[in-house]
């Protein structure tokens, strides 16, 4: 298997722990909530590189980004 073949899989995965991140930061306060939320920023930054490499690649026909993004948007600036 290539990479290219993985990037829907390594996209999931950036989206998935966005959200993981940004829902954990709204169960802290302080520094731990600012720490989380950062990582959740970070995720969601790699979940963009990954969708621009899909683009690249041709991997995105058909493929509707913002309902792809909802949840990590939703969740992050929630």
């Amino acid at each position: 298997m290539d990479t290219k073949s993985n990037l829907p899989i390594w996209l999931k995965e950036e989206i998935s722990d966005s959200v993981k991140y940004a829902e954990a930061a709204r169960r802290e306060h302080g520094v731990m909530r600012q720490f989380l939320h950062d990582m959740a920023e970070e995720e969601h930054e790699h979940a963009c590189t990954v969708w621009k490499m899909m683009e690249h690649h041709g991997l995105t026909a058909g493929m509707d980004k913002h309902s792809i993004f909802h949840d990590a948007d939703a969740a992050l600036y929630k």
